[in-house]
């Protein structure tokens, strides 16, 4: 089968390999679509460890092709993929949060991921999705989750004034996210107009080129939330501690390099409130991922309207150019067989 991997030199290379074999308890998948995200290009050039030789693709969606033992799932099922699997044993994996797990796997990142023609993941990791929701709009569910998970751990509540911080495919999922929660108003930063055009479509109530420019609009004092998707070397901490009311909520979704600034004696004056997120989680009632997917067939006419590229494995290189370079208009682009 082919795979893309990290290879030298912030490359991506095309393996011919064998299929992965089938452990007990997990299933082989056969990939319909994988989308790029910005953790992919952060280990791309190597700003998260040394990942030569990893497949990427976390946002993965496929068929089941084959099934080890003790397996209930058909061959043939439409899934969307959870990609974190934990050990199942520990404090965190038990009380529902395998994304804190120390042994966690998350295909893509630490183990094989879903750029290719096959991957490998325990049963426990499949969500099965109805035969008119896309594998595009079944990939995009994990996007979805990611952002479902900020908004719950930040408490909103209907009726909140939402601030988004980057306007990649994450920031731009999470106007929808918080659309569906019950956000009365929606407000984000997009440097790029083609971002602030589907911003707007999306439903966000504003599309502010920068920081000063949402100041200037809507103060200090009106956003109940701040989701930073940023991270990087952004000071996207700053511009949040700026434009969250006193007493409100900074959800924090980007991958910061290093330490990033933050204006400690504003915070602690406003009484801010700073959570991070990590990935989803199943401590509640229904799965953070579990959601995403009830929700696929709602939202999924909005959020295919993200995807702006499609490139086959072959051109997995090319893919992850077009990711990087917004001047092509990408916003998120997905890899298929």
């Amino acid at each position: 089968m082919k795979a893309a991997a990290f290879g030298d030199n912030h490359s991506i290379n095309l393996l011919e390999t064998d299929a992965p074999e089938i452990p007990p308890g997990w299933v082989r998948v056969a990939v319909g679509s994988a989308g790029i995200c910005g953790s992919d290009l952060h280990m791309l050039h190597g700003m998260m460890g040394d990942r030569r030789g990893i497949t990427p693709g976390h946002e993965v969606a496929g068929v089941v092709e084959s099934v080890g033992d003790n397996v209930s799932v058909a061959t043939g099922t439409r899934v969307a993929v959870e990609p974190i699997h934990g050990c199942g044993n520990c404090h965190h994996c038990l009380g529902g949060y395998p994304q804190r797990c120390k042994q966690m796997m998350l295909f893509g990142l630490t183990t094989n991921g879903g750029m290719a023609d096959l991957v490998c993941v325990p049963e426990h990791c499949l969500h099965p999705v109805e035969n008119d929701i896309s594998m595009t709009m079944a990939a995009l569910c994990e996007p979805l989750a990611v952002c479902l998970r900020a908004l719950r751990l930040a408490n909103m509540s209907r009726g909140a004034r939402v601030g988004i911080l980057g306007a990649g495919s994450v920031g731009l999922v999470a106007i929808v996210a918080a659309r569906a929660l019950g956000a009365a108003e929606v407000y984000i930063t997009a440097r790029h107009p083609h971002q602030q055009a589907l911003a707007n479509a999306l439903g966000a109530t504003a599309a502010f080129a920068d920081r000063d420019s949402a100041f200037g609009e809507i103060g200090g004092e009106h956003l109940d939330i701040t989701v930073e998707t940023v991270g990087g070397t952004a000071d996207t901490l700053v511009d949040a501690t700026q434009l969250t009311r006193s007493g409100g909520t900074i959800a924090m979704l980007g991958a910061f390099d290093g330490s990033p600034a933050l204006p400690a004696f504003q915070f602690l004056g406003k009484e801010l409130r700073l959570v991070g997120s990590s990935c989803y989680g199943h401590e509640g009632s229904e799965s953070d991922f579990a959601s995403a997917v009830r929700m696929a067939g709602d939202y999924q006419s909005d959020l295919l309207n993200l995807v702006t590229h499609t490139y086959k494995l072959d051109e997995a290189a090319e893919a992850f150019a077009t990711a990087k370079d917004k001047r092509t208009g990408s916003i998120k682009v997905h890899i298929t067989p």
